[in-house]
């Protein structure tokens, strides 16, 4: 089966017993995976895959490499 590795920081890690590195089904989009890790839909997350910031209905090619961060505002 073809596998993605996911970074989460922050507190996301909080939703998979603290490990920051997690695998996931290619084939999903992000937001698919973020809800198969625990994280509900409705949070606001920052997915960079490869480097590159995707929308979370960019579905996962075997291979990527996906973060998965909190926005931050400030000022």
């Amino acid at each position: 089966m073809d596998q993605v590795d996911v970074e989460l920081h922050g507190p996301l890690t909080k939703y998979v017993d603290s490990r920051e590195r997690v695998r996931v089904q290619a084939r999903q989009s992000i937001q698919e995976a973020a809800a198969e890790l625990g994280i509900p839909p409705k949070h606001p997350l920052i997915a960079l895959v490869n480097g590159r910031v995707r929308d979370l209905d960019y579905h996962l090619r075997p291979g990527d490499k996906v973060r998965l961060l909190i926005p931050i505002a400030g000022g």
